[in-house]
């Protein structure tokens, strides 16, 4: 969405309906990078809550239902914290590891043009602190579809859909284009929010949303 909206403005009106603006792209694509980490950090978690299910479930008697819902209350929290902790290192490890390049740029022009323009680094950090939060919902949704409530995350996916639009028109086209990537820190972050409202009522009625899933 906020590429959507970067292309097709620009400091001057571009000259075709979609305009790259090559600065733009590359601190955009250099955040992608720190998606790795978390994106393997997000398939460690849903494989963690997945095979703790049916043990425990055939542990707790029936009138303990409520410690069912307590012990995966308490493993949401510890993958929450993982994710966010792994999504921090990746980000820094990120910036450092290509500022690291930095030392060829008086050899190599392609380095020397990959950091000539500020406006990489400063799309760089708001895309990837935006995919930090997105991960975190992605986290909750994984969590909604892996006992098959779609409505959930269906939700939260298009209450971040409708901020990241709203708010990144409105910044691309007042600010400036790069600003786009604002309306994605917004829609990141209302998607983390909306998801994590509704992960609180999942969690508190697991055993029911477990039962009715098979």
């Amino acid at each position: 969405m906020d590429r959507l909206l970067a292309w097709t403005t620009g400091d001057v009106p571009p000259p075709l309906i979609l305009w790259f603006n090559t600065p733009y792209e590359i601190g955009m694509d250099w955040a992608l990078i720190t998606l790795v980490l978390s994106f393997a950090m997000l398939e460690y978690s849903i494989n963690v809550f997945s095979r703790g299910l049916k043990p425990l479930q055939e542990k707790i008697p029936f009138l303990q239902l409520e410690q069912f819902n307590e012990y995966f209350k308490r493993l949401y929290f510890r993958q929450l914290f993982l994710l966010v902790a792994v999504g921090g290192i990746s980000i820094i490890g990120t910036y450092y590891a290509v500022n690291s390049l930095m030392v060829f740029q008086d050899t190599v022009p392609e380095i020397k043009d990959f950091f000539a323009n500020t406006l990489t680094t400063r799309v760089f950090w708001i895309a990837s602190i935006s995919y930090l939060f997105l991960t975190i919902g992605l986290l909750h949704c994984l969590f909604f579809l892996t006992l098959d409530q779609p409505v959930f995350a269906m939700y939260a996916v298009l209450g971040g859909l409708i901020v990241n639009f709203t708010i990144g028109f409105i910044c691309s086209r007042i600010i400036a284009f790069d600003y786009a990537t604002i309306g994605l820190l917004a829609g990141s972050i209302a998607f983390a929010i909306l998801s994590g409202f509704m992960a609180r009522t999942f969690f508190k009625k697991l055993d029911y949303f477990y039962y009715s899933a098979f």
